[in-house]
């Protein structure tokens, strides 16, 4: 399992998975996109339930994070991350993307901003990032807003600097 293999995931938070959906992101449909927000707005309502990170092929994440900004009804943080590089890469980017979103959406600092998206050290609005390299690890970026914060290392914890 993806979660199993990013070393102190567990650490952050505890972690409960469930698959959407295994397409392509390219083929992605409005049905994916609905049954994805209705199930976020139907688990935000559980207490024991306190933020979600949705794993996402980068052809369409802008997309995807643009949608749930939009129909996503909780303050409960709702991050997407992805990869640029295969996970059998030497220098894979998919598990410090991943280490990263779970320590956003487990912090209290990330309630409210609606969907957000966490790629290479940068936390960008769902409803302003975009992908602006098919094949650089930092693809990611806010063109005409900026990004909402950097992930930074720090002793193995993260800080969400502003």
């Amino acid at each position: 399992m993806l979660v199993s293999s990013v070393r102190n995931l567990d650490k952050i938070a505890n972690i409960y998975g469930e698959q959407i959906a295994n397409v392509d992101s390219n083929d992605i449909t409005m049905n994916h996109w609905l049954t994805l927000a209705n199930r976020i707005n139907e688990l935000s309502k559980q207490d024991d339930v306190d933020g979600f990170v949705i794993t996402h092929g980068t052809d369409t994440l802008e997309e995807t994070a643009y949608f749930l900004d939009l129909t996503v009804k909780t303050d409960k943080p709702v991050v997407l991350t992805g990869a640029m590089r295969p996970s059998t890469a030497t220098s894979a980017d998919g598990p410090l993307n991943l280490y990263q979103s779970v320590a956003l959406a487990a912090s209290d600092l990330s309630r409210g901003h609606g969907a957000m998206v966490v790629f290479s050290d940068g936390i960008y609005s769902g409803r302003n990032v975009q992908k602006i390299n098919t094949f650089k690890t930092n693809a990611f970026n806010s063109i005409e807003f900026g990004c909402l914060g950097y992930m930074r290392t720090i002793y193995h914890s993260f800080l969400i600097s502003q």
